[in-house]
Formats: C-alpha cells, sequence, structure tokens
C-alpha cells in the first residue's frame, strides 16, 4: 500500500486558499489602494469593478474566472498586513459601485 490519505486541516485548508489568489489580483489592489490612499483619513477606496478592469484588460484573465474562483475574497490578507478592510455592495434597491475601504488598523 502507499501512502495513506489524511483529511485536510481547516487552518491547512485556508492557507492553500489564500495562495490560489494569484499575484497579479494582489498587484491589482495593491495598486488601487495608493492610487487611492487619502493621508486625511489613512484609507483607500477600491471599487470592486477597478480591480476586475485592471486584471481583466491587462493579463487577459476572464471576469468569469476572478468570481468563479473566489479571486476577490482577499480581505484576510490585507488584514493580517495590518489593514482594516470592509467590503460594501448596494442592496437590490441602491445604485453604486460594490467597494472594498482599507483603513489602517488602529493598535
Amino acid at each position: 500500500m502507499g501512502k495513506q490519505s489524511k483529511p485536510i486541516s481547516p487552518d491547512v485548508a485556508k492557507l492553500k486558499f489564500y495562495d490560489n489568489i494569484p499575484d497579479v489580483i494582489i498587484d491589482a489592489v495593491n495598486e488601487l489602494i495608493v492610487k487611492g490612499y487619502n493621508p486625511n483619513t489613512n484609507s483607500s477606496i477600491v471599487k470592486e469593478k477597478d480591480i476586475v478592469n485592471a486584471v481583466t484588460v491587462d493579463d487577459d484573465i476572464k471576469e468569469s474566472t476572478i468570481y468563479d474562483n473566489h479571486w476577490l475574497d482577499f480581505e484576510p490578507l490585507y488584514r493580517a498586513a495590518g489593514w482594516d478592510v470592509e467590503y460594501d455592495s448596494p442592496d437590490w434597491d441602491e445604485h453604486y459601485d460594490s467597494f472594498y475601504k482599507f483603513s489602517i488598523k488602529k493598535n
């Protein structure tokens, strides 16, 4: 008999999930954070559509690939890097672009 498979632990599953978010997504988010950074509020607003546009235009990745693979679920990575991250999207009766708000974590 060969090596016996073991169930994956929650911690390993989480690490593998975040490892699957490609650098192109992180690079786009980083660039947009810097572009939108406001030193008066120590925060940056990044629209979801701007991330998707940056990745689909510059890197020839399909929008459906981004959503199907949950590549925009990157908030915990940025929280671990020192940001408070809030995601906001409109309800059915509201009309605005979904966005992420990155704020410097207060100690």
